[in-house]
């Protein structure tokens, strides 16, 4: 796949800047020393991540989260992102639910800095000649995810977005749907349903005691979908739990 710069969002036009060609030279500690700021690992009280403004020079404060290594990743690329684009401004306070790849409420700054933490974690240079031809599962998204050093999460939105297949993510909760995306190819009168299927495997998971995924399988779309286009099909799904919710590949099959 040939690389046009002149194409690239701000994040990636950073990431060629300093030389990354390959997933594993995207160091976000280095490139931050390297813009001017400096990144501190330390526990932080009611806030998930910092950054502090001394005139040309920043520092960064992450909270560390050994659990969770790929939402620590995305933490440091979002205050990077308020680095690069927002020091005119001042320094920036992250709250958790500030910083997230699939957070469709934040507002303006912290909508940006996702958006730009997104292509600093997993820029779409590096990205697309990856997916290309990858099945949209969880399993699939898992490859990115080791590649890329990000979360799962991060990864299977950005699958979604390089996809061709019809296809969507959602994250049910036990009270509902948070969160759904669709990818291009899904028919615009596929909605994904507020509540998991009762006789499903997914909602075995959200509560059940114990974690782990499915296996990728076929279900009636009418489990997972409403409108015209979806009726007598079946989806390729596959589920995993999370915390406090399960989060779910749909691939609406032809």
């Amino acid at each position: 796949m040939r690389i046009n710069p002149s194409t690239f969002s701000p994040g990636e036009a950073l990431l060629w800047r300093h030389g990354v060609v390959e997933p594993e030279f995207i160091d976000l500690d280095g490139i931050a020393a390297a813009e001017g700021a400096e990144v501190r690992y330390r526990a932080l009280d009611g806030c998930e991540a910092r950054l502090v403004v001394f005139g040309d020079r920043g520092i960064i404060s992450i909270k560390p989260d050994p659990k969770y290594p790929g939402r620590q990743r995305f933490s440091l690329a979002h205050e990077l992102a308020h680095w690069q684009c927002d020091r005119a401004v001042g320094g920036a306070l992250c709250a958790a639910d500030d910083i997230s790849p699939s957070n469709t409420e934040a507002k303006g700054r912290e909508s940006a800095a996702n958006n730009y933490a997104s292509q600093l974690v997993l820029p779409d240079y590096l990205v697309a000649p990856r997916a290309e031809g990858l099945a949209f599962t969880l399993d699939a998204a898992q490859e990115l995810a080791r590649a890329f050093r990000s979360s799962l999460t991060a990864a299977v939105l950005k699958l979604l977005r390089h996809t061709a297949r019809p296809a969507a993510v959602a994250c049910h909760l036990a009270d509902g749907r948070c969160w759904f995306r669709k990818s291009r190819s899904l028919p615009p009168d596929a909605y994904i349903l507020g509540e998991l299927h009762y006789d499903g495997p997914a909602i075995k998971l959200l509560y059940g005691d114990e974690g782990g995924r499915t296996r990728p399988h076929t279900e009636p779309a009418t489990r997972w979908m409403s409108g015209p286009s979806t009726r007598g099909k079946d989806v390729c799904c596959q589920s995993l739990k999370l915390p406090d919710a399960v989060l779910t590949t749909l691939e609406l099959l032809r």
